[in-house]
C-alpha cells in the first residue's frame, strides 16, 4: 500500500534504522536495478573523505548551478529536515517529491524482500535521491558518501570526476585501524578511466592514493595550493575546500564540459552550506559548527584562537566518536563549558561533563541543546558563543533561530 503522508514515510524511513548498518554494494545494486538504474541517467561527482566532503559537494554544486546545469545535490545527515538530503539546484525536495519517490523505491524494496534481501535507512534513501534526480532531469548530480567508499550505498555511480577531500581515523570499527586502511576504503570510489581529485596533504597518503588512480587508469590531481579566490564559508579551511571543488569541476571541463573561470569563481563565492562556522546571530556572536570528530575540533579549535573576545563552549558528542579527544582539544580554549545531548546518538551528559572538567573547572552539564544555548546566550558577557560537538547538536540548536519541520 501506497503511503501518501509525509509523516508516515519518516516514521518508516526511522524504522529502517533498526537494521543498522551494512556495507556493501549488493542491496543498493539489486533495489537501483529494480527501478532501472536511475544513478546512470545523469553525469555525476562522487565525493568520499573524512571532512569537508559536505562543503565540496555543495561548491561544485553551485558551480554547476552557475554554469547554467540543472545538478543534484546528495548529502547525509541533515541538519533539521529530511528533504535537506536530495536538492536540486539548492532546492530542497518537496514533501510531495519525497512520498512519490518512497513509494517507487518501497515497491522496489518489497520485491527485495520477498527474495530475503532487506534494505536499510541508507540504501533505501540513497535509492530515493538517485530516483529524485532522474525524475528531475537532472544534469549532473553531487554525490557525497556516507561512510568510507568502496562498500558504501552510493559507490554504484560512475562519476566523471571521484574526489577524496582527506583521510583521518574514523568508523576504525568498519573501515580500518590506520590511515592507510581507511585512504584504501574511501578509494574505493575511484573507477577505472575516471579523474580523480585528492586533497589530502600528507604525503605518504597521497602516494598510495596516487599509486591507486595509476592501477585504474584514473588521472589524478593532486590539491597543491589553497583557494585564493573570495569564499562565503567561513573558516581557513573552506580555502581547501574550495581549491578542491575547484580542482574536481576543472576536471569536467577537461572532459569536454562547459564551466568558466567564472562560474567556478561565482559558484563558490555564492555557496550556503549551514551549520559550517554558521554565524546566528550577533551581540552575542553565536556560531554553529558540525564539527563531529577530532580531525573537525582542530578546525573549530584554530577558528576559535582567531577570535579576540572569548568563547563559551556549547558542546555535544555522538556516543560513537572519540569524546574525550575532542573535549581535550576545545574546553582549554573557553570561558565556560557547558555540555549537553543531542536527542540522536548522544553522549552521555555526565561523562562528558567529567571529562571536561578535567580541562576546564568551569564546565556543566545542560541536557537540553536549546537551554543550554539559552543559558549561555545569558552569561556571554560580550563572548562568542560556539556551539560545536555533533550535526545532531547544530541541528537542534539552530532551531532557536531557524524552526524546520523534520
Amino acid at each position: 500500500m501506497a503511503l501518501t503522508n509525509y509523516n508516515e514515510v519518516l516514521k518508516y524511513l526511522d524504522k529502517l534504522e533498526l537494521f543498522g548498518i551494512k556495507l556493501g554494494l549488493e542491496n543498493i545494486s539489486r533495489l537501483c536495478e529494480i527501478l532501472g538504474n536511475p544513478q546512470d541517467e545523469y553525469k555525476t561527482i562522487h565525493v568520499a573523505g573524512t571532512n569537508g566532503k559536505g562543503s565540496v559537494v555543495a561548491m561544485c554544486s553551485f558551480i554547476l548551478k552557475e554554469a547554467g546545469y540543472k545538478a543534484g545535490m546528495y548529502t547525509s545527515p541533515h541538519l533539521q529536515s529530511f528533504r535537506e538530503r536530495m536538492q536540486v539546484n539548492g532546492e530542497w525536495i518537496s514533501e510531495n517529491e519525497v512520498v512519490e519517490v518512497f513509494d517507487e523505491v518501497k515497491a522496489a524494496a518489497d520485491k527485495m524482500k520477498a527474495a530475503g534481501m532487506q534494505a536499510t535507512y541508507f540504501e533505501f534513501t540513497t535509492a530515493m535521491a538517485f530516483l529524485h534526480f532522474k525524475k528531475r532531469n537532472c544534469d549532473f548530480a553531487v554525490i557525497e558518501t556516507g561512510m568510507g567508499g568502496r562498500l558504501d550505498a552510493t559507490n554504484i555511480v560512475k562519476p566523471l570526476v571521484a574526489v577524496i577531500t582527506n583521510i583521518e581515523l574514523e568508523h576504525t570499527q568498519y573501515l580500518g585501524d590506520t590511515k592507510e586502511k581507511i585512504a584504501a576504503e574511501k578509494a574505493g570510489i575511484i573507477k577505472e578511466g575516471s579523474a580523480a581529485v585528492i586533497g589530502e596533504k600528507d604525503a605518504q597518503i597521497q602516494q598510495q592514493l596516487l599509486k591507486i588512480c595509476g592501477s585504474r587508469n584514473a588521472k589524478a590531481t593532486v590539491v597543491e595550493k589553497d583557494y585564493e579566490g573570495r569564499i562565503s564559508l567561513l573558516g581557513e579551511h573552506q580555502k581547501r575546500n574550495a581549491a578542491v571543488a575547484a580542482a574536481a569541476i576543472t576536471n569536467l571541463g577537461k572532459a569536454g564540459i562547459k564551466i568558466s573561470s567564472s562560474d567556478i569563481r561565482n559558484g563558490i563565492e555564492k555557496t550556503k552550506w549551514p551549520g559550517r562556522l554558521e554565524v546566528m546571530q550577533e551581540k552575542p556572536r553565536v556560531i554553529l559548527d558540525a564539527a563531529h570528530n577530532p580531525s573537525g575540533a582542530l578546525t573549530v579549535a584554530d577558528y576559535i584562537k582567531s577570535q579576540k573576545n572569548g568563547i563559551v563552549l556549547v558542546i555535544g558528542i555522538s556516543s560513537d566518536k572519540d569524546t574525550a579527544k575532542m573535549i581535550q582539544i576545545l574546553a582549554p580554549l573557553a570561558k565556560k563549558v557547558l555540555v549537553t545531548k543531542a536527542k540522536h546518538r548522544g553522549s552521555d551528559c555526565e561523562l562528558l561533563r567529567k571529562e571536561a572538567k578535567k580541562h576546564n573547572k568551569s564546565a556543566e552539564a545542560i541536557e537540553d541543546v536549546k537551554e543550554a544555548v539559552r543559558k549561555a546566550l545569558k552569561e556571554a558577557e560580550g563572548s562568542t558563543i560556539m556551539v560545536t560537538g555533533s550535526i545532531f547538536v547544530i541541528g537542534e540548536a539552530r532551531g532557536l533561530w531557524h524552526d524546520i519541520p523534520e
